[in-house]
This record gives structure tokens, C-alpha cells and sequence, in this order.
């Protein structure tokens, strides 16, 4: 697991000076890295895509240890809400990435030459695929080779 933020990320977020040790916003970046990786099941820091989304998220748990530590909790520095709605958003983008990579390890199980016998398979597939929705079916990376073995199965049927 990687973290999401750098240490320079976390001094910025919390707006501290240059002389806070880096050490600390080490050990709060990890700690917001993986209360991310733990509440969605997602290493979003190697995610690329929606990197910045995990890195708000990591933000919020930031302020949220950094202040609550330093006893300086209030009404302004409550960031359960955020933290909730961020997480419940990183959830449904974790679930989209892994249902699309199932469909994609059913892509990758078909043999490079297609026989007859492979019929099954492909249409299991195609049918994983159908069933994505739209969020899901555009983080599919091989529908390029489902539709080429498709092709190959329809002319050895000719």
C-alpha cells in the first residue's frame, strides 16, 4: 500500500509551518492511507484516475487526527461529514473497479486462439459485461479483445 499524500501534502492541508517534522506528517499520511485502504478495500494511492478524491478523503482524516489530537476539536474541525460522504463515494468506486476487473479476468481466461469450444466462455463474458453499468463497463480494458474473439468465434461458425 502507498500512501496518498506526501508529507509537503499534509503540511499544506493542515497549514502548518516548514519546521513541523516530517516524521509526524509521515505517520498521518500512512494513517489516512490506510483507514482508506481498511473502510473500502481499494489501494486508491496506485489509482490514478480518481487519486484526487482518495487524497481528499485522506485530507479529512488528517485535520480530523492532527486536530483532535492537539485538543483543538470543535464545530469547524467536525470532519465526520466529509469523511462519510467521501468514503461512501471511494465504496462505490472501489466496487465499479473491482466489477469491471472480473469481467476482465473472464476476457483474459479465453484462449488467444478461439475454438468452438471456447462458445461458453465468451458468452459468459459478453453476458459479464452486459450486466455492468455504465460507470463500471467504461473501467472494462479489454472489451477490444472480447470483441475480437467474438469476431473469431462468429467466422468459425460460417
Amino acid at each position: 500500500m502507498g500512501n496518498i499524500l506526501t508529507a509537503a501534502e499534509v503540511r499544506k492541508a493542515l497549514w502548518l509551518d516548514d519546521d513541523f517534522e516530517t516524521e509526524e506528517l509521515d505517520r498521518l499520511s500512512t494513517v489516512a492511507s490506510s483507514r482508506i485502504l481498511e473502510t473500502t478495500d481499494h489501494d486508491f494511492g496506485l489509482d490514478t484516475p480518481i487519486e484526487s478524491v482518495a487524497k481528499q478523503l485522506a485530507i479529512l482524516y488528517c485535520r480530523e487526527s492532527y486536530f483532535n489530537a492537539k485538543g483543538e476539536y470543535n464545530k469547524d474541525h467536525d470532519y465526520a461529514l466529509g469523511i462519510s460522504s467521501m468514503t461512501h463515494l471511494l465504496k462505490g468506486i472501489a466496487s465499479n473497479i473491482k466489477a469491471a476487473q472480473a469481467v476482465d479476468d473472464l476476457i483474459a481466461a479465453i484462449p488467444e486462439t478461439v475454438t468452438l469450444a471456447d462458445e461458453a466462455t465468451i458468452v459468459a463474458a459478453r453476458k459479464a459485461y452486459t450486466i455492468l453499468y455504465q460507470p463500471e463497463k467504461r473501467r472494462v480494458k479489454t472489451l477490444d479483445t472480447l470483441i475480437a474473439k467474438e469476431t473469431a468465434l462468429a467466422l468459425l461458425k460460417v
